[in-house]
């Protein structure tokens, strides 16, 4: 069946970017029959600050058995085969889908990928802008297991709270900017996995909160922050001393992956939303934070980007990354005072400051097994950051 990108015939068909989550800016791709595939597979049409471009090939690729799906409906359409749940064409029992256990991937391929950090544009570009404080830059790395793939692309891994490798997130970035290129699109492991031969073609991925694994090691001790962006959440990390208490920073991926399903799981938690700098953002993380307390859950809203954005920094779609980055900068590293206040709840002020970290090897328990971090150096960085470190583990399994 062919799709294409859905002709313009007013505002109601044009949607929020899952990507950057402007109204109307996102095209979504309509097949001939007039039907739509999942809602983030289409184009942003702001190709130079956003740039997001999900297309059904890709789709295909990704959900192999929507694949199957639409094959069979396209030779059954007579019969009445189709079903429609969420916008989104599915078998008549989408209930198998749900149910199913999730696609995971050998902890061999993270291990591979924490190397090359003088190829990983993103590392590279940490090590640069946050010069005087590169050991906290490397705890965050390591905290994350952030890693590099085989074409330099920097690799977010999603570990869920079994320790299970459910995703690694591809995304290739500029070392001068920390900007993500916008030539290379995004890509996934398993799908780069799947074109080798080595995972099958049905991987069921079901993402987690990137850095969910970091939740067992803290055990309720830090309130839960949620940013969008992987990106947001590693920096967000290594500034975690610019903030008034210790958090543990997550990331949904992108706005539309948050949810009041995913938040119930931490229900025993105060949990934090950052939504990025611009108003369609704010308001829907506002709205699943009012449905998730409603449920009894204790989650608030910081307003900390709606209040201090300027309104050219909201068009372009400003996250607390880019505010902490900008902030360094301008204060030649260290932080100006800022309040963090939620939207309803007890108010979190703090001045934020210079972070300053003794780094220290640690020992880490995971599933039974103690991994000791060596910090070896596979290349020494001189001071302007040119050059990048290699960081090996001693353990042969992480899970």
């Amino acid at each position: 069946m062919k799709f294409q990108l859905e002709k313009y015939r007013g505002s109601r068909t044009r949607y929020a970017c899952p990507e950057c989550g402007f109204e109307r800016e996102f095209t979504r791709y309509i097949s001939e029959r007039g039907q739509y595939l999942s809602d983030d597979v289409g184009r942003c049409n702001r190709e130079e600050k956003c740039g997001y471009h999900y297309t059904p090939r890709q789709y295909f690729i990704d959900n192999p058995r929507d694949a199957a799906e639409w094959r069979n409906h396209k030779r059954n359409a007579q019969a009445g085969q189709m079903n429609r749940s969420r916008n989104r064409v599915v078998a008549e029992h989408p209930s198998e889908r749900t149910q199913s256990a999730p696609g995971t991937i050998n902890d061999q391929y993270l291990l591979n990928s924490l190397r090359n950090y003088d190829r990983n544009g993103f590392v590279q570009f940490l090590l640069r802008h946050f010069r005087e404080i590169p050991q906290q830059v490397w705890q965050s790395i390591n905290d994350y297991y952030v890693g590099t793939w085989i074409d330099g692309s920097t690799t977010y891994w999603q570990i869920d709270s079994c320790r299970r490798i459910r995703a690694g997130k591809l995304i290739s970035y500029n070392s001068q900017n920390g900007k993500r290129r916008k030539e290379v699109p995004p890509n996934w492991v398993h799908s780069k996995l799947k074109k080798e031969g080595v995972v099958s073609d049905d991987y069921n991925l079901k993402q987690c909160f990137f850095g969910e694994h970091l939740l067992e090691r803290f055990q309720g001790k830090r309130i839960i922050a949620i940013a969008e962006a992987e990106k947001t959440a590693v920096i967000a990390s290594i500034c975690q001393h610019a903030f008034p208490t210790d958090f543990v920073w997550l990331a949904t991926g992108s706005s539309g992956n948050l949810n009041v399903e995913k938040l119930e799981r931490f229900r025993d938690r105060r949990i934090l939303l950052f939504p990025d700098a611009n108003k369609t953002a704010f308001e829907k993380w506002c709205k699943v934070a009012d449905a998730a307390r409603s449920k009894g859950i204790d989650v608030s809203v910081s307003t900390l980007l709606n209040e201090k954005a300027t309104d050219e920094q909201k068009e372009e779609g400003w996250d607390l990354a880019d505010y902490l980055i900008d902030d360094w900068y301008r204060n030649r590293g260290s932080f100006s005072p800022v309040i963090a206040q939620p939207d309803n709840q007890t108010p979190i002020t703090t001045e934020i400051r210079l972070a300053t970290i003794n780094h220290q090897s640690e020992n880490r328990k995971l599933n039974g097994q103690d991994i000791r971090l060596i910090n070896e150096r596979s290349r020494q960085w001189d001071d302007d950051g040119r050059k990048s470190t290699g960081i090996r583990w001693t353990d042969a399994s992480l899970f």
